[in-house]
């Protein structure tokens, strides 16, 4: 029944080498939860309800050899996650609603490398991970579900503007601006800015840019869910083909 992990709860112990931690209730882990334990090799956090893995929560694994994330609610996951796993050879990520876009492009990358680097045919993900059905059918497989190990990267394609649509595991703020997710806020009042910034949490529905020197509005915006802007003492000049009636005021 566990739903937390202090994030010193490992702390000292560097001669672990195995953590199973599957069926319980988890939703998300600190990074720093794993530091210094350069020995660990097995890993399983399955079957939770993990939600969010931040880009460097594996990093001091570097003998880690199973790292199970099947049965969870991921849908995507961060570039570079594995970068320091130089010893990974079995990973499960089944049983998640995996949405198969150009962000998980590096992860069908890293799967070619390892193959490549194997010199065989040996996948790593041993689970039959697949594509959420929404994300099937985008990348041309019909209703049947796709197997991430048998995807090419160019099949992983974002809708124009989707690419700056940043996930809400991501913890971003636009340099200069005060983010707060509860009130799904992001405030950049009189920050200098000459452009609406791109790296704009997922979140956002209240979006300040008064007090700028803005002086247009891409069309990028109408991907988040806007209900109100304030263009306020701006330099603001609408481009023809920018359609507010997309954002949903």
């Amino acid at each position: 029944m566990i739903e937390t992990i202090d994030k010193n709860a490992f702390y000292g112990l560097s001669n672990l080498k195995r953590i199973l931690l599957y069926e319980n209730k988890i939703k998300n882990i600190e990074v720093g939860t794993f530091s210094n334990l350069m020995n660990l090799e097995i890993l399983f956090l399955n079957s939770n309800q993990i939600q969010c893995v931040q880009h460097d929560l594996f990093s001091d694994l570097a003998k880690l050899t199973i790292l199970s994330l099947y049965d969870n609610q991921l849908d995507t996951l961060p570039r570079g996650l594995f970068t320091n796993n130089k010893n990974l050879e079995t990973l499960h990520l089944a049983s998640n609603e995996w949405n198969c876009d150009c962000k998980m492009r590096w992860l069908i990358e890293y799967f070619e490398e390892y193959k490549d680097r194997q010199g065989s045919s040996r996948s790593l993900e041993a689970s039959g991970a697949k594509c959420s059905p929404k994300s099937s059918r985008l990348i041309g497989g019909g209703n049947d579900p796709i197997e991430l190990s048998d995807l090419s990267p160019p099949q992983l394609k974002c809708a124009r503007g989707a690419e700056r649509i940043y996930s809400q595991c991501e913890k971003i703020c636009p340099n200069g601006c005060t983010c707060d997710a509860s009130t799904k806020t992001v405030d950049c009042k009189e920050t200098g800015l000459y452009r609406v910034p791109e790296d704009l949490p997922v979140y956002t529905e209240k979006l300040i840019l008064s007090g700028n020197q803005i002086k247009e509005m891409p069309g990028w915006i109408s991907k988040f869910p806007i209900v109100e802007l304030d263009l306020s003492q701006n330099q603001i000049g609408i481009k023809e083909e920018f359609d507010f009636s997309q954002i949903h005021f």
